[in-house]
Order: C-alpha cells, then sequence, then structure tokens
C-alpha cells in the first residue's frame, strides 16, 4: 500500500488552534488508564508531515501509486507536461494541506498515541495479509 492511501486515518487530532490540539478520540496507556481523553484540549508541537514532506499536497495516488513507466510518458506527452507541473495533485490528507502535524509536548501523551497508532499498524498489516491472500 501507499502511504498516501491512508494518511487521514492516523489523524489523532480534530481541530488546531494556535499551540492547542483537540483529540478527537482517548488513547490508553499500556495499562489500558485514559490517558487523553476524547475532546481533550492537548498541548502541542509542529514537525513537518511525513506524508507529503511539508509541501501540503502530493500526486493523487490514483494515478501513480502503482508506479508509472517512461512508456506512460512516452505514449502521451501532455500527461507529462501535466503531472509535472501539478495537475494531478491533491491536498495532503496527513496534514490537511498545512505542511506540518501537530506533535503533543507531554511525554506521556506521545506515549499513548505511539501506543493507539501501534495497535492500528498491526491490524492495518493483518487486513493487508489477509487481502494479499485473496480474503
Amino acid at each position: 500500500m501507499d502511504i498516501r492511501d491512508y494518511a487521514g486515518t492516523n489523524r489523532w487530532w480534530t481541530l488546531i488552534n494556535g499551540f492547542t490540539a483537540t483529540s478527537a478520540n482517548s488513547h490508553y496507556d499500556s495499562s489500558e488508564n485514559v490517558v487523553i481523553k476524547a475532546d481533550e484540549a492537548i498541548s502541542v508541537r509542529f514537525v513537518v508531515c511525513h506524508v507529503c514532506q511539508g509541501r501540503g499536497n502530493y500526486v493523487n495516488p490514483a494515478i501513480d501509486s502503482h508506479g508509472l513507466t517512461r512508456d506512460d510518458f512516452d505514449a502521451d506527452p501532455d500527461f507529462y507536461e501535466d503531472y509535472r507541473s501539478g495537475v494531478y495533485n491533491i491536498r495532503c490528507e496527513g496534514c490537511e494541506g498545512r505542511a506540518t502535524i501537530p506533535v503533543p509536548t507531554n511525554e506521556t501523551h506521545i506515549l499513548a498515541l505511539r501506543a493507539t497508532a501501534d495497535e492500528e499498524d498491526e491490524v492495518n498489516a493483518i487486513y493487508e495479509a489477509e487481502r494479499r491472500m485473496g480474503a
């Protein structure tokens, strides 16, 4: 799978206001204690979006996620020009076009979000394996 296909699914926040982000869901520590409550305001800093590398957009994955070859461009020179000029670009779903994503300043919050992301990655890996086996 292409990272762009599921970029928006790992967004833990619903609203950003200055250096505060509102949590979309509750997040727990390894002992299942609530660390971040849903709709809780969290103090954050910002880092460059790992999906779009800080551009705020990317090529629509429907265009190139399975790869393009020289033949694709040779067959249609206008496609090459459009591709290179950004005609097929869409807003980044990872950062919602902001070019940066919020990261909590509190280490406990970071660990809870990482635990949630790890669980989601495990589930997604299982789904992907099932798809590859024809399920």
